[in-house]
């Protein structure tokens, strides 16, 4: 597992990645990336997790208006960070606010 920061649009992400194949994992309103790290031993023999703290959660810093907050807002900063991490096509899964943000 490995550690990484990545800025989108003013936003610096904090997350982990594991594995090959591309799988952004977006976890729920209240949670953080650590929802995510007992599935890792599970799937990174099949898939490059990317596990994100989405803003204002972990250690992602909380964004500055809450108009940021709006989906497509964070779709907007969310999708250059998976982008840049993950080759095309790829999975997506997410719980709850993630869920929501994955559709």
């Amino acid at each position: 597992m490995k550690e990484f920061y990545k800025t989108s649009d003013g936003c610096t992400f904090h997350g982990y990645e594991a594995g090959d194949k591309n799988l952004p994992d977006l976890h729920g309103m209240t949670g953080d990336s650590r929802s995510f790290l007992g599935l890792i031993d599970y799937f990174k023999n099949d898939f490059h997790l990317i596990i994100l703290d989405l803003p204002g959660h972990g250690e992602t810093e909380p964004l500055k208006y809450e108009e940021g907050y709006r989906f497509s807002s964070l779709v907007k900063r969310i999708f250059p960070v998976i982008e840049e991490m993950a080759s095309s096509p790829f999975y997506i899964l997410g719980h709850s606010w993630g869920g929501g943000l994955s559709l």
